[in-house]
């Protein structure tokens, strides 16, 4: 049996709260110091661990037997940028959530063969629903209103 490089794994777990600061490029992954020469091959949401693991590849690991679940890696060392770091509650997970399901459902009700008015008649009335609660979730979760005054 032949090793690559594509069986030096480990798994790096990291929490919603950082997973955001990366999203919205607060965070970059050369913050998080991983060993010199490891690469990010994939990206999970663990819901048992309330976040996301991170699986690294790094041609110095040890090889992962086929099969065997990949080792865990811990953090060793953060340096974030200048800047704010939002903190966001396991609620304010779900808030976004629902939005996002909101906005599924009306891509899904534009599969359905009814009139173009119809159509954009329920995106009409769907959008300021949408758009106060993504304001309210920014405004909650920055801690600034954006959209006062104007």
């Amino acid at each position: 049996m032949t090793v690559d490089d594509r069986d030096r794994v480990k798994v790096l777990s990291i929490s919603h709260n950082l997973m955001l600061g990366i999203i919205l490029g607060r965070v970059f992954l050369s913050d998080l110091n991983l060993p010199a020469g490891s690469e990010v091959v994939s990206v999970q949401h663990e819901f048992a661990r309330r976040g996301f693991g991170l699986l690294i590849q790094n041609p110095e690991f040890p090889v992962v037997e086929l099969g065997s679940e990949a080792p865990r890696m811990e953090i060793l060392r953060i340096d974030v940028p200048d800047g704010p770091i939002y903190r966001v509650t396991e609620e304010q997970v779900d808030d976004i959530g629902d939005i996002a399901e909101t906005c599924d459902h009306l891509l899904g009700a534009l599969e359905l063969s009814v009139s173009d008015e119809l159509h954009v008649a329920g995106i009409r009335s769907s959008l300021p629903d949408i758009t106060k609660k993504l304001k309210a979730w920014v405004t909650a979760v920055t801690g600034e209103n954006p959209w006062e005054g104007l």
